[in-house]
């Protein structure tokens, strides 16, 4: 697929229509180089600029000057296991080496999913970096409030949006100590909170 006075193609993979959770993606020449040139790989999603067909825009950037290039455009389904994003960063991958660009990336900055984190860290290897941004961290935490049904007590209760808050503040504390904050809260969780504790202590 490619259009323009000068056309490249640009669909590096589809996993087909047949396919149970299928995968468009879309990236240039000149996009996979500078990614594969940059050491530091931005690996965002959102769910508001997707074609009806799928769910999910996932974008891989890179730094460019005070800014950052989108190198790679990928449209993924609803549903998204982590081999879902190992399918992602394969094709990407796949692609990169059949024009022969080799990765230079040790850190990649990407939201805060466990299923992306895992597969981030899976096959960019152990010698990346891999970071979530604290932003999706609260949003990941607002997600999970409002899927319990507590978005009304979060708004009302002031105790309950303190509560809320250590949670995400955790992110603040030292390494070795952030076991004793998660200790601590679970100590002092609030009733009808344990299942919010629950998911952010197992992601």
């Amino acid at each position: 697929m490619s259009r323009g006075s000068d056309p490249h193609p640009f669909l590096i993979h589809d996993s087909g229509i047949e396919a149970r959770n299928r995968i468009i993606m879309f990236a240039t020449e000149e996009g996979l180089r500078h990614l594969a040139e940059s050491d530091t790989w931005y690996v965002d999603g959102t769910f508001t600029s997707a074609p009806s067909l799928f769910e999910h825009l996932y974008i891989i950037r890179a730094p460019l000057g005070e800014s950052a290039l989108s190198c790679d455009y990928a449209f993924l389904p609803a549903w998204q296991p982590q081999e879902i994003y190992k399918e992602m960063l394969t094709a990407v991958h796949d692609k990169r080496e059949e024009l022969r660009f080799y990765i230079d990336v040790t850190t990649a900055i990407t939201d805060f999913e466990q299923a992306a984190l895992n597969a981030i860290s899976n096959k960019l290897g152990p010698y990346v970096n891999v970071k979530a941004r604290f932003y999706h961290l609260t949003q990941s935490t607002w997600r999970k409030i409002q899927t319990l049904g507590l978005s009304n007590r979060y708004k009302e209760d002031d105790d309950i949006k303190h509560f809320c808050g250590m949670l995400d503040g955790l992110a603040f504390l030292p390494v070795d100590r952030v076991s004793d904050g998660m200790d601590y809260i679970k100590d002092n969780t609030p009733d009808g909170l344990e299942d919010l504790v629950d998911y952010f202590d197992a992601t």
